[in-house]
């Protein structure tokens, strides 16, 4: 699989390394203080997202994630308290889902701004957390086609074959089973041109398939009115 280039770590790392003065107060409260927190923040996010300030919602996204992993310059290591046991498996679970999310709407905000290298990487962390959600696996087929190289499509295809697999409705089903359509019949005829041409050049991916598409909403069902393509008029919407 060649993936674009990519930074050497993902991003929220970076971010708590700059910005530890920031979550130091947090990070050392109670898992409900915690919570309470990082729900306000990325309720910030998802307003900018909405105001289609994607650059600020990155950043209110990442503040709330790194709540929970974060460099901690004492141990000099990642803390991820997110795979840590609280008082309660309840507790865990709730923390394991809200990061979760915050992947998800990180990666939808990389998706938008076509930086597919950072989608990648953020909608990976979401997958290590939960291997099983139909919208993960849609936004790492979206971020596999817009790198615009013919061998990840095949990969892009697994992952909607797996977003068809969890899909959560039949409708989101539908939509998932038309898109797997779409980028097959893609795959094969850019193999065509290749095998014609001896050595495609490859144009942008981002053609009828992005534009025309409705998406997931954040309550996980399609909608005519927001897309979860990566065309700028449509972007794919927060996850809640």
């Amino acid at each position: 699989m060649k993936y674009p280039r990519q930074p050497n770590q993902p991003d929220y790392i970076t971010y708590s390394k700059k910005n530890f003065h920031k979550i130091e107060n947090t990070v050392c409260q109670c898992p409900a203080v915690k919570l309470a927190v990082a729900e306000l923040i990325k309720t910030l996010g998802n307003k900018s997202f909405n105001e289609k300030d994607f650059e600020r919602a990155i950043d209110y996204y990442l503040n709330a994630i790194c709540i929970y992993r974060y460099f901690c310059p004492e141990r000099n290591q990642i803390v991820d308290e997110a795979t840590l046991i609280y008082e309660s498996q309840a507790q865990t679970q709730e923390a394991r889902f809200f990061v979760n999310v915050l992947f998800l709407n990180l990666t939808a905000c990389y998706l938008t701004l076509k930086e597919f290298g950072k989608a990648l990487l953020s909608i990976d962390e979401s997958l290590k957390i939960d291997d099983q959600n139909d919208k993960a696996w849609f936004r790492k087929a979206k971020a596999l086609e817009g790198t615009n190289e013919i061998n990840n499509l095949p990969v892009a295809i697994d992952c909607l074959e797996l977003a068809v697999k969890y899909s959560k409705t039949s409708k989101d089903e539908a939509y998932f089973r038309r898109l797997l359509q779409e980028m097959n019949d893609k795959y094969v005829s850019l193999k065509s041109e290749q095998r014609g041409l001896g050595n495609l050049e490859l144009s942008p991916m981002s053609s009828k398939y992005d534009s025309k598409s409705p998406g997931l909403s954040d309550t996980g069902t399609t909608t005519q009115a927001g897309l979860g393509g990566v065309s700028p008029q449509h972007p794919p919407l927060p996850s809640k």
